[in-house]
């Protein structure tokens, strides 16, 4: 469609075209800046990927690198993967952030995967030792 991805839902996915932003913006807005951030933009910082949904490691990698928002294709991208479980297209000018839009989902999914595997693993852990207990109590009856 004329080199660029139609706005809007499909049924399949969502296709995203972010306005294009030159570079120099992209990384003012959103990029990492190289220097650290002062503790009021750090606050600011995390607020800004915060109220995307972001798991909280992550919020506080993008700050201790210096993102201090997100780009237009990040506000855009984001909320969809992060929370509608659908595929994604995006069409955004070389430098604006699709990297970041398309890999902070899977990143956020991969962690919550993981905290759901450990709180599974202790939960089966606590069953097998009140299993072990009541199998002791049932082998000491006479």
């Amino acid at each position: 469609a004329g080199g660029g991805a139609p706005a809007g839902s499909q049924a399949a996915g969502v296709a995203l075209a972010a306005p294009n932003a030159p570079d120099a913006a992209a990384r003012e807005r959103g990029g990492a800046s190289g220097r650290e951030l002062s503790e009021s933009e750090r606050a600011a910082a995390a607020l800004n990927w915060e109220r995307l949904g972001l798991h909280s490691s992550l919020v506080h990698g993008l700050v201790t690198q210096g993102f201090g928002a997100p780009t237009p294709i990040q506000e855009a991208a984001l909320p969809p993967a992060l929370h509608g479980m659908r595929d994604l297209v995006g069409a955004a000018q070389t430098g604006s952030g699709k990297t970041l839009a398309f890999g902070l989902p899977i990143l956020h999914r991969l962690i919550e995967e993981a905290e759901a595997a450990e709180t599974d693993s202790a939960a089966d852990i606590e069953a097998a030792g009140a299993a072990g207990a009541t199998v002791d109590e049932l082998s000491a009856s006479p």
